[in-house]
């Protein structure tokens, strides 16, 4: 198996060795999307004087272009301003799990033996992340804090090309709400083809009911409304269309 500093891992680790479903789906995907980037949560026995997170891209190499861990970072204090990190390129004195020996980073990184050779250099597109178990792995709650900042770190493409100056002939669509992320207000547009019965309704990332802005009948046409966040917490949040029937939903994300 790859080796470490001390011995060589177990062949049941996914992150240290070369022969794994890890390492096997990591090579495939790069080769077939151009700027993967690869994100990989873990947890830890927090220690005395450890933060309550530590990332890493692999390397302590600064990342060229974005350094997507620093805004993760942001976004998780957005959350949970009580968390504490260190970053292994910002945090240079800091060298606990770092993921240096880690196949799949050094795979992203651009090693030629991923098993035995640190890379020359970071993409900046492996993000290694070690999670304390308290505020973060202990409770439904605390793992949507994670999540939740993930996605703010990392927001669908918002659909383009659709053009909503229908002339003669609506359809049903619900545009990307705008702008997003949003803080704290953001439109919600859409269309409907036929008379009936519309609700439009707001939910958080449980599930559960937070906003109503739509429950009525409605004629065929573009309706749009602005959607006032101001007494949630940041987070993503899903609008969702319920048309004659058709359900059609869009996720947003709050961020203040």
């Amino acid at each position: 198996m790859c080796s470490s500093s001390s011995q060589s891992y177990r062949i049941s680790d996914q992150a240290h060795v070369v022969n794994s479903t890890f390492q096997k789906t990591t090579n495939v995907l790069s080769q077939l999307i151009d700027s993967i980037i690869v994100l990989q949560p873990h947890g830890f026995a927090k220690l005395s004087g450890d933060p309550d997170l530590i990332m890493s891209n692999g390397t302590q190499l600064t990342p060229p272009g974005v350094d997507y861990l620093s805004l993760l970072k942001d976004n998780l204090v957005s959350l949970d301003n009580s968390l504490t990190f260190k970053i292994a390129h910002v945090d240079l004195s800091w060298t606990r799990l770092i993921a240096t020996t880690n196949t799949q980073g050094r795979l992203i990184n651009g090693s030629a033996n991923p098993c035995n050779l640190n890379p020359p250099s970071t993409s900046g597109r492996f993000l290694h992340i070690e999670q304390a178990y308290t505020k973060l792995r202990d409770s439904k709650t605390n793992w949507l804090k994670f999540a939740n900042a993930v996605t703010m770190t990392f927001p669908e493409d918002p659909i383009v090309g659709v053009k909503d100056n229908f002339t003669t002939k609506y359809d049903y669509c619900l545009f990307q709400n705008y702008p997003n992320p949003f803080n704290p207000v953001t439109t919600i547009k859409y269309s409907i083809k036929h008379s009936g019965f519309v609700s439009l309704k707001v939910f958080n990332i449980l599930g559960r009911k937070v906003g109503e802005l739509v429950n009525e009948e409605q004629s065929p046409g573009i309706y749009s409304y602005i959607y006032d966040g101001r007494e949630l917490s940041s987070g993503v949040y899903f609008v969702v269309l319920n048309a004659e029937g058709r359900v059609i939903s869009s996720k947003m994300i709050l961020a203040k």
